[in-house]
């Protein structure tokens, strides 16, 4: 199943329903946890150190620095925390989750499967799984859940791994997972790439839009997806879909990223101002539209 988007001119609407998020120099939002507050990665100063980590902040606590480098958080909960960091050790890009046990010990897991990056978009709430992509040396990505098998203790024994890709495509980009299904983009035989979507126990639905080289389903929510398309020109545009056609979302001037759709059907994202600076958003609008 293909679904055409129809553009529609909705420039800076989101600012009607929600809120600029702002915790440093510049601010990529990746979703909102119940008890640990936003998250994601913030430029800033740590320990008198200037650079980008990963972050997370409750809406009246301090900020919480994770010390890696280019460290970005993707999911957080009160067992494990996961995202991508700069691997200096291994010159690349690698996945990471961070584990606690039952006794307080602390342990470190690295994500190296690529030639170049493994990247980490999502942490799948309850069963702790962590997915995203990695690439090979002809630079062609494929997708991958890891789920971790724990003790009795809470102590991680080791992963189940499984790829993922799109059947027929040239490379699979696995950027959302949760208890609602899977999502992402993937290349196609003439080089463009589609969104898909596949909720629990369903059929692969395809994404596409006029005069997008680029479509991408970033985020899933029981009756609401979002992502966002890229047109010839170069803009980056957000969009989500509740019922009937998609509605774009443009929050800021030079592109719009959309991260999550909570339960509380809020959406949640960054966006880029005029000076190309990252900043956070919190949107409140898909309450008032017409859900499945």
């Amino acid at each position: 199943m293909t679904t055409k988007y129809i553009l529609v001119c909705w420039m800076l609407i989101g600012c009607a329903y929600g809120q600029i998020v702002r915790v440093g120099q510049s601010t990529t939002l990746n979703g909102i946890a119940k008890d640990f507050g936003i998250y994601g990665q913030v430029q800033t100063a740590y320990q008198g150190q200037l650079g980008d980590y990963a972050f997370w902040k409750k809406a009246e606590g301090a900020m919480n620095i994770l010390p890696l480098p280019s460290g970005s958080l993707s999911g957080i909960d009160a067992h494990c925390m996961a995202g991508t960091y700069s691997n200096e050790q291994n010159f690349n890009i690698s996945g990471f989750q961070q584990c606690t046990d039952n006794s307080g010990n602390v342990q470190f897991f690295s994500f190296d499967l690529g030639a170049n990056a493994t990247l980490i978009f999502s942490q799948v709430p309850g069963t702790e799984a962590v997915a995203g992509y990695f690439d090979n040396f002809h630079l062609q990505d494929t997708g991958f859940i890891a789920t971790p098998v724990f003790d009795a203790n809470g102590k991680v024994l080791k992963y189940n791994t499984q790829n993922f890709t799109v059947p027929g495509g040239t490379s699979t980009n696995l950027l959302v997972a949760n208890q609602y299904g899977i999502g992402g983009s993937f290349e196609n035989g003439q080089n463009n790439w589609q969104g898909f979507l596949q909720r629990n126990n369903g059929p692969l639905e395809m994404f596409t839009f006029p005069g997008a080289t680029n479509v991408a389903i970033t985020a899933i929510g029981q009756g609401c997806v979002a992502g966002y398309f890229l047109l010839a020109q170069g803009n980056q545009h957000g969009f989500f879909r509740c019922k009937d056609d998609p509605i774009p979302l443009d929050m800021g001037y030079a592109g719009t990223w959309i991260t999550e759709i909570t339960d509380q059907n809020v959406l949640v994202g960054y966006a880029q101002d005029l000076q190309g600076n990252n900043f956070g958003f919190i949107w409140e609008g898909l309450t008032k539209q017409k859900l499945h």
